[in-house]
């Protein structure tokens, strides 16, 4: 079939992690920004701490069905850490995962990046 024979004339070029890629692409795009960059996908969830556009913080953590509370409970824990008042701008890209939002309604800003919807977008990207 078609998809047979391209799926074997694809060759992997190379492997890099999600967050190394969309970071990349949004390192222009958030250019001189303060504030938290997630990376969400199932199972794991990466917080960046962005000053003036710098990283200044990389944190990684498993996730379990409820990955919207665990974004909430893992921000408040490194502004706690990082001596910093609860909220300000968040810039989200998610594959492969819904997270409900809601309860960091009022606090943060959440900026959903267009991103890939599906997982597999993602490792492909």
């Amino acid at each position: 079939t078609i998809c047979a024979r391209l799926a074997a004339s694809m060759r992997l070029a190379g492997v890099r992690p999600w967050l190394a890629e969309a970071w990349q692409r949004r390192q222009h795009q958030l250019g001189r920004s303060s504030g938290w960059y997630a990376v969400l996908e199932p199972g794991r969830q990466v917080l960046l701490r962005l000053q003036g556009g710098q990283v200044t913080a990389l944190r990684q953590r498993q996730s379990g069905a409820d990955a919207g509370a665990e974004l909430a409970a893992l921000l408040t824990r490194e502004a706690l850490l990082a001596d910093l008042p609860a909220g300000g701008d968040l810039w989200l890209e998610r594959a492969g995962v819904k997270p409900d939002l809601s309860g960091l309604a009022g606090r943060y800003n959440v900026h959903e990046l267009a991103g890939p919807l599906e997982l597999a977008q993602a490792l492909l990207t």
